[in-house]
């Protein structure tokens, strides 16, 4: 499709459906995406590659391998990688978190990176050893660059797993060079799903969005959508319920935060849940918020149906959210149609949006399967503002065949816009002067009617072009004066058609047959004459005349004196979006009952 470079293979192996990956991109620009090893594939461990999104060059870095962390690893019975996680450093270089099971034990570890993919530091176990107080539960943690470094955070329970007093989610910040900034701090108890988190600055602090999942522990929150901030001095504010944000429903898919140019915070979620026996969000939505997480208005529904805020006809699996250019919010959306297994088709579309919600450019379906899954899309965007777009697919479903991580450039340029503007070229009947005319795109079933912005310097915009088939028309108003009135001489010439003889200007064709047939029905006949007759003297009549404009590149076979049957406007099968690449449209306009000859 257009605007999709050649998708490069990070990384190919064998592994089960869920392969917890990530990616970021680096202050130099290079893409770093890291993915788990598993014991099927030469022992557990998380592969590093490093990407140039101009070259498209892919750098292979030594794994880090869990059984060669130490020598204890060769006698253990059972070792795997839960999840992890990549964050770019201030400064330069990146680093990697994840967590393992280490025999009996869960551990949570922190790799320091240079730019070129070497350690820079011995790593940091965050998580560990042989306390029966620790464990992480299904080992979900995130890892996000902040002004100070990186805040790691993660899902933490203690034995046993029952005890309401267990602290649930806690965080930890830690500078490039992987000294600790602050303490271990706990911000939520609830049994819940990876925080979004956005660095404030200095004076601020850092916010935080996360879902609460109901949960019986002590001081656990009510189900919903929460925010609340990371202080400079290392203290928590308390937790602020975003009411009827998310609907009273949750899900395990992580919100993204994001602040414009102007310090507008704005929370992007997904909301609501699928049906169809899925339990998958159907709604994504976004909502500005202060400083302190309080909400500032309601949220808005951002859709990639420009018709309709209506739910789509697919659920929402995952998504990303950056800021792009001018302020702009854009958007990756993992889809699966309603009815289908995610693993069997997902695609995944890249959308541009206003600050309002609504949409600013053309949805390009980045990437798409008939036969597998794609997942975790991760978005990025490169100096030239190209879109890079990184994710997991397997082309072959439910197996754990044919896996792979990948990255798709997508060119802004040529990303289709939401309005396109024609050129319009008028041939009009000799004597009648250019007037203004309204375009109008209506779809075939007639649910979509878009009228164009006439633009006055014989350009037309139409401000919405998602609609597929359907048709152009124009109208314009008649008024005599100045467009010229009916005469008894355009009734003889009727009349002449009517009788098969040659017309007083000369051989007819099809727009003539059109304009005498002013009683439509279908042929010129002598009741056609007596009525534009009788408009010429003043009388009553069956037609007023009106301008009729048709598609000047038809030459309209088969239409003749006793067939005169036809569709006004120009027939687009591919939509609005057809004209993008070529925008001039041309149109012959006539008036019923004027027959005479044309410019």
């Amino acid at each position: 499709m257009a605007g999709i470079l050649p998708g490069e293979f990070l990384i190919r192996w064998y592994g089960g459906l869920y392969q917890p990956n990530s990616g970021a991109q680096l202050e130099n620009g290079t893409i770093v995406s890291a993915v788990r090893r598993i014991t099927a594939f030469d022992g557990p461990g998380v592969e590093i590659y490093l990407t140039d999104p101009t070259t498209q060059a892919v750098t292979h870095i030594p794994p880090l391998m869990v059984n060669a962390l130490d020598d204890k690893a060769a006698t253990l019975s059972f070792n795997i990688i839960w999840n992890l996680d990549v964050a770019a450093l201030p400064g330069g270089g990146f680093a990697v978190a994840y967590s393992y099971f280490y025999g009996t034990e869960q551990r949570l570890m922190l790799h320091f990176f240079d730019d070129a993919g070497a350690q820079t530091r011995m790593p940091v176990q965050v998580v560990g050893g042989s306390d029966p107080q620790w464990i992480i539960n299904e080992g979900i943690m995130s890892l996000d660059t902040v002004s100070e470094g990186v805040l790691l955070t993660w899902k933490h329970e203690v034995q046993p797993v029952n005890d309401p007093a267990r602290p649930g989610w806690m965080g930890q910040i830690f500078s490039p060079s992987g000294e600790a900034v602050t303490d271990t701090f706990a911000f939520h108890t609830n049994r819940a799903y990876k925080p979004a988190t956005l660095d404030l600055g200095a004076e601020e602090g850092i916010l935080l969005a996360f879902y609460a999942q109901t949960d019986s522990s002590v001081g656990a929150l009510p189900a919903g959508l929460y925010t609340r901030k990371i202080l400079p001095d290392g203290t928590l504010t308390a937790p602020i319920a975003l009411n009827g944000v998310a609907g009273g429903t949750i899900n395990d898919i992580r919100p993204k935060l994001l602040i414009d140019s102007e310090g507008v915070i704005r929370l992007v979620y997904l909301d609501g849940f699928g049906g169809g026996g899925g339990n998958d969000p159907l709604a994504l939505r976004m909502v500005t918020l202060d400083a302190a997480g309080q909400t500032m208005g309601p949220p808005v529904t951002l859709t990639l149906d420009t018709d309709s805020p209506a739910s789509p006809s697919w659920r929402m699996m995952g998504f990303d959210a950056v800021m792009g250019p001018e302020d702009s919010i854009i958007v990756a959306l993992e889809t699966v149609p309603q009815g289908v297994q995610f693993r069997d088709k997902t695609d995944i579309y890249v959308a541009s949006y206003n600050s309002d919600g609504s949409l600013r450019s053309m949805p390009v379906l980045a990437t798409q399967t008939e036969t597998g899954l794609q997942r975790d899309p991760i978005l990025m965007t490169t100096e030239d503002g190209t879109i890079a777009l990184h994710f997991f697919g397997q082309t072959t479903p439910n197996t754990s065949q044919n896996a792979h991580l990948r990255l798709a450039l997508i060119d802004p340029e040529d990303v289709p816009p939401l309005a396109v503007t024609v050129n319009l070229a008028l041939d009009l009947p000799v004597g009648v002067e250019a007037g203004a005319v309204i375009l109008t795109f209506t779809s075939d079933d007639g649910s979509v009617v878009i009228e164009a912005t006439d633009n006055g310097d014989g350009t037309h915009t139409f401000g919405d072009i998602s609609a597929l088939s359907g048709r152009i028309t124009a109208a314009r108003d008649y008024a005599a004066p100045p467009d010229p009135v009916i005469t008894t001489a355009h009734a003889l010439d009727v009349l002449r058609i009517a009788l098969g003889r040659e017309a007083s200007f000369g051989p007819t064709e099809a727009r003539h047959f059109i304009a005498a047939d002013v009683n439509g029905n279908g042929s010129v006949t002598t009741e056609d004459a007596l009525d534009v007759l009788r408009a010429a003297l003043g009388r009553e009549t069956s037609f007023a005349p009106e301008f009729i404009f048709l598609d000047a590149g038809d030459p309209l076979p088969g239409l003749a004196r006793d067939a005169t049957a036809h569709t006004p406007g120009i027939a687009l099968s591919g939509g609005l979006a057809t004209l993008l690449d070529s925008p001039d449209i041309a149109l012959q306009g006539l008036i019923l009952g004027h027959v005479g000859p044309f410019g």
